[in-house]
């Protein structure tokens, strides 16, 4: 935070990287005034960019960590944050996935015990509840794909 105050500040003429403890004459480039206020310490950059903004109201651009708000709050700077849209209810889904697998091999172990038990009700019932099981399966095929979209093939 505090190297880009100081790299806006610098192009705006307002700092001049001299004050700077760590300051040194082959300051060549913007690339080399971000590293120098890298490695300078907020101690030494803090009362240096109190001065310099004095009250100067800071529009903050994107996302801000904490950090870096209580930062120019210490400065004793005012900040304008920008209109942040209010936050959408999300919505809590429940996979059932397991569920169905479970359903599912219910119905087919009822169909392997109506066959081992020769009880021909329970096997009619058991395939009609796999029956079931499919066509829910494929509608909710359906209903998870986009409009334009190719039905699935078998």
């Amino acid at each position: 935070m505090m190297t880009t105050i100081g790299m806006r500040l610098w192009r705006a003429g307002r700092f001049e990287p001299r004050a700077l403890p760590l300051y040194h004459k082959a300051l060549r480039d913007e690339a080399a005034l971000r590293a120098l206020l890298m490695r300078s310490s907020v101690d030494d950059l803090e009362p240096l960019f109190v001065s310099i903004l004095n009250g100067d109201t800071i529009t903050v651009e994107g996302r801000v960590s904490p950090r870096g708000l209580k930062l120019l709050q210490r400065l004793g700077v005012p900040i304008e944050l920008p209109d942040t849209p209010e936050p959408r209810e999300q919505i809590r889904f429940i996979d059932m996935t397991p569920m169905l697998m479970i359903g599912a091999a219910l119905i087919m172990a009822m169909r392997y015990l109506a066959l081992g038990m020769h009880d021909r009700e329970l096997y009619v019932m058991a395939g009609i509840g796999y029956a079931a099981f499919i066509l829910i399966r494929t509608f909710s095929y359906q209903l998870k794909r986009p409009r334009n979209a190719l039905p699935p093939t078998l």
